[in-house]
C-alpha cells in the first residue's frame, strides 16, 4: 500500500512537471492605446512585444484611434513589455520610443494601461493633408476638374500642374476627381486615404487620381456619327414605307 502511495504520488509529480510547459505556452492577448501628451492617439506608431530577456516576439502597428492589439501570442516566457516607437514631425527622423511595464503572461487578456503608452512630453500635430494631381491614366499627363472628398468638400483644379489639396482632422476619408473632356465627365476610382497628423503636406505622400480620359473630340465625333447613322437609317424606312404605298 506504501508503495503504491509512493508511485501515485511520483505520478503526480510528473504530471506536473509536464503540464507546466504547456501552461507557460498557452496563447494569451495584449491590447493597449498609444497617446500623446493631450491623449489624443498616435495612429501608425510600431508596437513590439518583448519577452521578460526584452527579445521581441511579435510585432504590429495601431491604427487611426492609437489602439494595438496582439492576439493569441504564444510563448514560454513568464512576462511581457511593450515597446513603442513612432517618427516625430517636422522632419520625420526622430525615433520616439517608450517601454511599458512588466507583465505576468498567465492571464489570458492582458491590457496595457494607457498611462504606460502616453508620451506625457509629445504633443501630436493635429492636421492632415490629403493632397495630389488628377492623372490620365493612359500617359500620366495632369488634368482639370473637381476633386471630391467623403466630408462634403469639394476643390477646383483650373490648371492642369495645379495640386488639389484638403486639409483636414486625422482619420480615414475617400476621395475622388470628376474631369470634362471631349463634352463627356469622366470619373477616377474612389481612394480611401488616412490622413496622419503632419507639420506640412510636404510630409504627406501626394494621392494622384486617375482617370481614362478620351481624346478632345473623340466622345462628340462618335455621337455624331451615330446620330447621322440614325437619321440615315430612318429616312430609308420612310422611303421603302412610300414605295410600298405607291404600289
Amino acid at each position: 500500500m506504501r508503495a503504491y502511495s509512493v508511485l501515485l504520488l511520483l505520478t503526480m509529480i510528473a504530471l506536473l512537471a509536464t503540464a507546466y510547459p504547456a501552461l507557460a505556452s498557452d496563447p494569451f492577448s495584449v491590447t493597449g492605446n498609444v497617446t500623446d501628451a493631450d491623449a489624443f492617439p498616435v495612429p501608425q506608431a510600431n508596437v513590439t512585444l518583448l519577452d521578460n530577456n526584452r527579445m521581441p516576439i511579435a510585432h504590429t502597428l495601431t491604427d487611426a484611434n492609437g489602439h494595438f492589439a496582439f492576439v493569441d501570442v504564444s510563448g514560454d516566457t513568464p512576462g511581457i513589455s511593450v515597446f513603442v516607437t513612432f517618427l516625430a514631425p517636422p522632419n520625420g527622423s526622430t525615433n520616439v520610443t517608450k517601454m511599458s511595464g512588466w507583465h505576468e503572461t498567465s492571464a489570458g487578456q492582458i491590457i496595457i494601461t494607457d498611462n504606460e503608452t502616453r508620451f506625457p512630453d509629445y504633443i501630436l500635430p493635429g492636421k492632415g493633408y490629403i493632397h495630389g494631381h488628377i492623372v490620365r491614366a493612359s500617359d500620366g499627363t495632369w488634368l482639370t476638374g473637381t476633386v471630391y472628398l467623403s466630408n462634403g468638400k469639394t476643390r477646383e483644379v483650373t490648371d492642369p500642374s495645379q495640386e488639389y489639396l484638403f486639409e483636414v482632422g486625422p482619420g480615414n476619408y475617400s476621395v475622388y476627381a470628376v474631369h470634362t473632356e471631349g463634352g463627356n465627365k469622366l470619373t477616377s476610382g474612389t481612394m480611401d486615404v488616412h490622413a496622419l497628423p503632419a507639420e506640412s503636406k510636404d510630409q504627406v505622400a501626394p494621392v494622384d487620381l486617375r482617370v481614362n480620359a478620351t481624346e478632345p473630340g473623340g466622345a462628340g465625333q462618335n455621337l455624331g456619327a451615330l446620330a447621322i447613322a440614325l437619321v440615315l437609317g430612318l429616312a430609308g424606312i420612310l422611303a421603302g414605307y412610300y414605295v410600298l404605298r405607291k404600289k
